[in-house]
């Protein structure tokens, strides 16, 4: 059985800033970094690497989706406003889902590895697939991201 792997560091470039989980930071609430972190992401993957699993998967390489293939799951609207925090630097795209600078195009990228893992099932080249993605995009509805 084939096993994919998709995996791309620009990845975990998608900048979460910092968080108090559902709380704004501030007065009485101490930050830290955001729950959806590179760290865990990366450790994955060095894991994968230093144990000698990714010998034995099938790597497959992804590129970022086009704003023509968004359309096909989410809002035009919605597409513009995450451009848009992107563009801006900071935003929450809906809850529990910061944008940071050049969100956007990793977003793009994310999505790519889905497809892409998707793609390698669906056409026979392996038997099932996982793809290490961020920002995850798992919760997200047509109209709006949730973390």
């Amino acid at each position: 059985m084939a096993t994919g792997y998709v995996f791309h560091e620009q990845l975990m470039w998608h900048d979460t800033g910092s968080s108090a989980d559902m709380m704004p930071p501030g007065r009485f609430v101490e930050p830290g970094r955001h729950l959806e972190s590179p760290g865990s992401k990366r450790r994955l993957n060095n894991l994968i690497q230093v144990s000698g699993l990714s010998r034995h998967l099938v790597p497959i390489i992804a590129e970022a989706v086009t704003v023509e293939d968004l359309l096909r799951v989410h809002t035009q609207r919605h597409i513009d406003d995450i451009r848009m925090l992107s563009e801006r630097g900071s935003g929450f795209a809906g809850p529990q889902a910061p944008i940071g600078p050049n969100s956007f195009d990793i977003a793009l990228l994310s999505a790519g590895t889905t497809y892409a893992a998707m793609r390698a099932v669906l056409t026979g080249r392996v038997d099932n697939s996982y793809a290490l993605a961020r920002p995850p995009g798992h919760h997200a509805e047509p109209d709006q991201a949730m973390g």
